[in-house]
């Protein structure tokens, strides 16, 4: 009977979240599993919804900065150098144009502080179902919603810094209407809002859970590999503030591998690494023309392969099992990182694929962050398929080129197990 009872508290316990694995710059993944129970026929549905938002941002020097400030200041005096003929026609008699040809007083001519604020939202659909001697196959459905609102320009030209070959009223005139001024250039430069089915993940994997141990309660280990599904909606390159769904349009193929020890019948640790890499994809992207653009914003929009950078994690735990009746609790760190991103413009006669791949967004991205799980398991020996609740908080810390999400949600978990 002890044994049985044991065993359905370990089904209560062993599956936290999903097996995702979504890392992004613009917000903290969601805390990675445990290894999962390798028991026959257990089918394991976890529903998961969390939002939350981005005040503040890293940049490449790990200064603490507005989320639409990580790349810089925006560089509206370069902005249109190097630009292709056929965009700047566009807007033939506009201010910008040949901007770039004068000489300002100062260097801090033309530079423009944007501010604004990240809001996120999302409900994971993941299901789980193990098959025989310790191999399972997950479906993990996301939909999600992020946005970037109030956004604002702050200008950082002074008169002083604007010389005699420039006309300070004029340029004041078109940083007062910098969006309207902006989209005969086919770039909209406003908030923005997406909402959809992100990238849906497939997993096939093999889990194993020992227990002959003389020293530890257990020691368990999971390593699964997957299909990143480019189901979600992709950033556009004309909305400069944009987040994508999902990592536009790429197929990717993730991996992972878990191993956790349980000691003194209450406490488990846990470590896990994993990495996804991506198919390359050849799709419209804003490209940078000339060496002095910062920031987010660009008028040349043209096709390119992009090659993106792989994407690679660790993360390591600490869980209370059943410490207080049936409450767990976990204490969590990970560490993302993601290599340098890839682009090969088309055409290369308009653009310099040097010049490109300076983009600072095209540089590696780190993220470092705390999780925090809340874990109440229902299930007992009368009740064996009772199910779970829980509460989870994931804090970014540190980084390089992302943003300082602070995000809650709440999950219930189900586990059923069926006789094959």
């Amino acid at each position: 009977m002890i044994r049985k009872l044991t065993l359905f508290i370990l089904l209560g316990v062993y599956q936290i979240h999903t097996i995702n694995y979504y890392p992004f710059f613009y917000r903290t993944k969601p805390f990675t599993d445990e290894p999962r129970f390798s028991k026959d026929g257990l089918t394991s549905f976890h529903p998961f919804v969390r939002g939350g938002h981005a005040t503040c941002g890293y940049d490449g020097c790990k200064n603490h900065v507005n989320p639409l400030a990580i790349y810089g200041c925006e560089n509206i005096y370069a902005l249109a150098k190097g630009v292709p003929a056929s965009t700047l026609n566009c807007n033939p008699d506009g201010f910008i144009n040949t901007l770039w040809e004068e000489t300002p007083a100062q260097c801090n001519f033309g530079k423009v502080k944007v501010n604004g604020k990240m809001g996120m939202s999302e409900l994971f659909l993941p299901l789980t179902q193990n098959l025989k001697h310790g191999f399972f196959v997950s479906l993990t459905i996301p939909i999600q919603h992020v946005g970037i609102s109030n956004v604002t320009f702050c200008d950082q030209t002074t008169q002083a810094s604007t010389g005699s070959e420039i006309n300070y009223i004029q340029w004041q005139a078109f940083i007062n209407e910098l969006y309207q001024n902006l989209a005969p250039y086919g770039t909209f430069a406003g908030n923005t809002s997406t909402s959809g089915l992100g990238d849906v993940q497939l997993y096939g994997g093999w889990t194993y859970n020992y227990e002959e141990t003389k020293h530890l309660d257990f020691i368990d280990f999971t390593i699964a590999l997957g299909l990143n599904l480019p189901t979600g909606s992709p950033s556009k390159a004309c909305l400069p503030w944009q987040l994508p769904l999902g990592y536009d349009n790429h197929l990717g193929i993730p991996i992972f591998g878990t191993i956790s020890f349980g000691i003194f019948d209450w406490l488990t640790l846990g470590l896990q690494s994993g990495a996804i890499w991506f198919k390359d994809r050849t799709r419209i992207m804003p490209l940078k023309t000339a060496a002095e653009q910062s920031g987010w914003i660009r008028l040349a929009h043209d096709y390119a392969n992009v090659n993106k950078g792989t994407i690679w994690h660790v993360d390591g735990y600490v869980k209370a099992d059943h410490l207080v009746g049936g409450f767990s609790f976990i204490f969590g760190f990970s560490h993302d990182h993601a290599n340098q991103t890839c682009v090969k413009p088309c055409n290369t006669y308009l653009y310099n694929a040097t010049i490109v791949n300076s983009e600072e967004r095209y540089l590696p991205w780190t993220m470092t962050s705390f999780h925090f799980v809340l874990d109440y398991d229902f299930a007992n020996f009368k009740h064996p398929n009772a199910p779970r609740l829980g509460f989870t908080i994931d804090k970014s810390m540190t980084g390089e080129r992302s943003f300082d999400t602070a995000i809650f949600g709440s999950y219930i978990g189900i586990d059923i197990e069926w006789r094959f």
